[in-house]
């Protein structure tokens, strides 16, 4: 639901068109259930449209409720500009390494230590609460409490849009996938020369 705040942020303060995927198929007991209505109902009040804007993977196709192959990821992975794992328990998170080398603006949970010292400086950081106390590092709990939902998450939109915008090889990604593919290609070179030929006749 913390992950649904920062992307609807995206949407109101920035402006942009969004989608949320959440690959969900390990989530199939009833308390994963109950806690999924929960990030809809979260993901609602903080203005996502739920089925559009907000998608899990779960109940987009029957086989990926229990398994999502890999190359699915990996595609996703391409069409995607950011990764956020907002976790509170983790381990070694190997699909946030797998987000980090497909070069996608991440963002991790700054309140779960381990994570600090697997990923170093390099992604940005948010804080999203965790089961680890962050002061000694061990058992208990590290929460961290929201009085306004809309500016601590707008913050955190902030930082991904910026690097979004203004990383030079997400920016020239977008541009290829969104102006040199066949689709864009046949619609705006191809197809009007056929209409310009047929007016020549």
């Amino acid at each position: 639901e913390k992950v649904a705040w920062v992307i609807a942020m995206m949407k109101k303060f920035f402006h942009r068109s969004v989608r949320l995927i959440v690959f969900d198929f390990h989530s199939t007991g009833e308390e994963k259930i109950a806690y999924r209505n929960v990030i809809k109902k979260e993901a609602e009040e903080a203005g996502l449209i739920v089925g559009e804007e907000i998608i899990f993977a779960s109940e987009e196709c029957p086989e990926w409720r229990v398994e999502v192959p890999h190359e699915i990821i990996a595609d996703m992975f391409r069409l995607s500009n950011v990764f956020i794992m907002a976790s509170a328990s983790e381990s070694y998170s190997l699909i946030t390494q797998e987000a980090g080398l497909m070069g996608l603006a991440t963002m991790i949970n700054f309140d779960f230590p381990p994570f600090l010292d697997i990923f170093g400086k390099s992604p940005y950081w948010g804080k999203f609460s965790s089961n680890i106390d962050m002061m000694y590092a061990e058992d208990g709990a590290t929460t961290t409490t929201v009085s306004n939902k809309e500016e601590f998450y707008r913050t955190l939109a902030g930082k991904l849009v910026y690097e979004v915008d203004n990383n030079r090889a997400i920016v020239l990604r977008d541009n290829l996938r969104k102006y040199r593919n066949h689709y864009f290609v046949f619609k705006y070179e191809l197809e009007p020369l056929l209409y310009f030929a047929n007016e020549s006749v």
